[in-house]
């Protein structure tokens, strides 16, 4: 995929990544409007939950896409944290969404870089 052209590229890393956040705000400042339910995780993430699969379905790929470019970044902290995010979110994605399954393969990545093949397999097994 374009990640792995941009990958030797920090610099364009950084210019997706802010695209990303912006695009990110953007989508929850515009959505606002529509809560149903705020409430904090145990890990003081507030979490905004929309009546509607569209913003659901949004959120979840910029999350998705805001992990990637942080493990190209080789944050993988941060990465971990948008990438289980997804995998927390309290509005379940349709049956047929890549979005979770994929958040679980990029975990597997990131434990592939990391040269934890045991973690990675267990992601990758909880992928499929």
């Amino acid at each position: 995929n374009g990640f792995y052209i941009l990958a030797n590229d920090a610099n364009r890393l950084e210019k997706t990544l802010d695209r990303v956040n912006n695009a990110i705000k953007d989508l929850q400042r515009n959505h606002l409007g529509e809560l149903v339910v705020v409430f904090s995780s145990p890990s003081n993430k507030i979490f905004v939950v929309a009546d509607d699969q569209f913003y659901a379905d949004s959120y979840g790929s910029g999350l998705l896409l805001r992990g990637v470019l942080y493990r190209f970044l080789k944050q993988y902290e941060k990465a971990h944290e948008n990438f289980d995010e997804i995998l927390q979110m309290p509005r379940e994605f349709d049956e047929r969404s890549f979005i979770p399954p994929t958040a679980l393969v990029e975990k597997a990545m990131i434990y592939i870089d990391l040269k934890d093949k045991d973690k990675a397999n267990e992601y990758l097994q909880r992928s499929m």
